[in-house]
């Protein structure tokens, strides 16, 4: 299963919803852009004929709304794909790796990996706690 996936069917019930937020985001630039230009003018009545007709066409025609939905996945997929990897850079380079060092400095190992030539076992005895009730309470 890849990180990202470029869905070529979607279903009926995803194109409304992807008429419905396609509403909701132009619907949000366009009030941007009529407070701005502090009132109507050209590029808010373009924004406003996209906000609505694309949704009403699309309903009444699902052909014409899968054609948008396709053709926006298709060009919105390559900035998704470069995003995650550089997001999985920085969250692994920027906070994994950082806290990695920091527990190597401080010698801390949580799960006693250190070889000890001097110990006769590295078995660890646990606590036996075996109450049916504890099946319940995982966490």
């Amino acid at each position: 299963m890849s990180l990202l996936r470029f869905n070529k069917q979607p279903t009926s019930r995803e194109l409304k919803g992807f008429g419905f937020f396609w509403m909701l985001f132009f619907g949000m630039i366009t009030a941007l852009r009529f407070r701005k230009a502090g009132g109507e003018s050209t590029s808010f009545w373009v924004l406003l004929g996209l906000t609505v007709s694309v949704p009403v066409i699309g309903w009444c025609f699902p052909v014409f709304m899968r054609w948008v939905y396709l053709g926006l996945n298709f060009a919105v997929y390559p900035i998704g794909r470069v995003v995650s990897v550089v997001l999985l850079a920085v969250i692994f380079y920027g906070v994994v790796t950082p806290t990695g060092w920091m527990m190597r400095f401080f010698k801390y190992d949580p799960m006693s990996r250190r070889f000890e030539p001097d110990r006769e076992s590295y078995f660890e005895a646990r606590e036996e706690n075996i109450e049916p009730k504890r099946y319940f309470k995982q966490y």
